[in-house]
């Protein structure tokens, strides 16, 4: 096995004065460079640990992005070497793009509302709803997300949120779920199962 990998900055810097973060994967005949979608400040870049700087907005949520990005390709790479199989650059990234990612929800939800365009109240409601998620459960990995989920974010915090207060909720985080499927992540329910009710106090779902 000779494919290697890395994450590098781009020198292009945009009208935000940042630079794209890219996944390098290379061999001693290709290099792919991937676009992970994330921009940083150039200054906030530790180019030694290939992470943002602890000093930088939104670095652990930033870093945790990239520390599952490597630990898929870590993933891929150990079955190779247990199978003794070689493993090319090109075979590395079609395997990395053929598997579902394994991102954490929060972090997801968090870096893909940056992006958003949202009137002040509407963010105001989607702040709250990570701040609530985060309380409910630090990390929150894409597979555990199941209907058996949303029962026990209800429990939690029942006698403190109103069912209209729960569906608001439900209507943020399936927002964003809704984003995830769209980049190819898969979940353990089918979202048309998660029924959020906009013309009442309570939320319809299929349990």
């Amino acid at each position: 096995m000779s494919s290697k990998n890395n994450f590098a900055l781009r020198t292009y810097v945009n009208k935000e004065k940042k630079s794209l973060i890219y996944l390098v994967i290379s061999d001693e005949k290709d290099k792919f460079r991937i676009n992970t979608h994330i921009n940083v400040e150039r200054k906030s870049w530790d180019n030694i640990k290939k992470r943002l700087k602890p000093t930088a907005e939104n670095f652990e949520e930033t870093n945790l992005i990239l520390d599952n990005i490597e630990s898929r390709l870590t993933s891929i790479k150990t079955q190779y070497i247990l199978q003794k199989r070689y493993l090319s650059a090109n075979q590395l990234l079609k395997q990395f793009q053929a598997e579902t990612p394994d991102f954490d929800f929060i972090s997801f939800y968090r870096h893909r509302f940056k992006y958003q365009k949202y009137k002040p109240q509407t963010i105001k409601n989607h702040n709250t709803v990570i701040n609530k998620l985060v309380k409910f459960q630090s990390e929150i990995p894409f597979h555990d997300i199941t209907l058996d989920f949303f029962r026990r974010y209800r429990k939690f915090y029942e006698g403190t949120n109103a069912d209209i207060s729960y569906n608001s909720d439900l209507k943020c985080i399936k927002t964003f779920l809704n984003l995830a499927v769209e980049e190819g992540i898969n979940l353990n329910l089918n979202l048309k199962h998660l029924k959020v009710s906009v013309e009442s106090n309570h939320t319809t779902y299929l349990f």
